[in-house]
């Protein structure tokens, strides 16, 4: 499949039969942005050589602007968001998959495309319909995440997804986005800040000696990182099936 280093245009070949409603809609998606690392490699384990265009994202919203304000000579029509989450409700467990409605960074809101939205909540009756919250650090604590929960009226947090809708959207692109739950409101996650330098690159060492810090709350992170990719592969192979060449 096409991967943004080699393929500058993304490229569909055509399926077997024409596609109507929600499918027709997810078909013409040109291009996925996914967080890098584990989270890209999985979407690319999943889409089909034919499918969308997938552009890696840094971490962090500084670094999802500066690209969004890149992507918008694209000239793309529709854009899905995609990666993992950290849910901020208790009923939004590890593996939910959520569909946004819109993104907030704390002081703005942003809504996603209500057409290409519809056509994800309708293609995957087990998503659910959230608002999404957006933040310059990881939320770790409980306490964080309650507070966050309480001030923004979000159930799902990420650092990526409302500067990407935001710029794409007033470019004129159709933007969903569509994240996986991979750690819960109940428990205390490792200090992912220190893992993250200012490029937004996840550092591999220290990243390991965090989770040798704090064992349990690492492998709480682990274990819900694993089940939340199994579940976001599973996802997208739902939502862009292999096609006849």
């Amino acid at each position: 499949m096409p991967v943004e280093s080699d393929l500058p245009i993304p490229v569909r070949l055509n399926a077997s039969g024409p596609l109507t409603g929600p499918s027709a809609l997810i078909s013409g998606i040109d291009a996925v942005l996914v967080p890098q690392g584990a989270e890209y490699q999985a979407v690319v384990r999943a889409l089909p050589p034919n499918g969308p265009l997938v552009v890696p994202l840094a971490i962090g919203p500084a670094q999802a602007q500066a690209l969004a304000l890149s992507l918008k000579e694209r000239h793309w029509r529709r854009v899905l968001i995609t990666g993992v989450c950290g849910s901020l409700a208790p009923n939004y467990g590890i593996g939910t998959v959520g569909v946004y409605e819109g993104s907030v960074n704390g002081t703005d809101s942003e809504l996603c495309d209500p057409t290409l939205t519809s056509a994800l909540l309708t293609a995957l009756p087990e998503a659910v319909a959230v608002r999404g919250l957006t933040t310059e650090r990881v939320l770790c604590q409980v306490a964080e995440k309650r507070s966050a929960q309480q001030t923004s009226g979000a159930q799902v947090v990420d650092m990526e997804s409302y500067p990407l809708l935001q710029e794409l959207s007033a470019a004129g692109v159709a933007v969903a986005v569509l994240r996986v739950v991979s750690d819960d409101c109940q428990h205390d996650l490792p200090d992912l800040n220190t893992a993250i330098d200012a490029q937004g690159q996840l550092q591999p060492l220290a990243l390991a000696w965090q989770l040798l810090c704090q064992p349990l709350a690492g492998y709480q992170l682990v274990r819900g990182s694993l089940r939340s990719l199994r579940v976001l592969q599973q996802t997208l192979r739902c939502l862009f099936p292999a096609q006849p060449q």
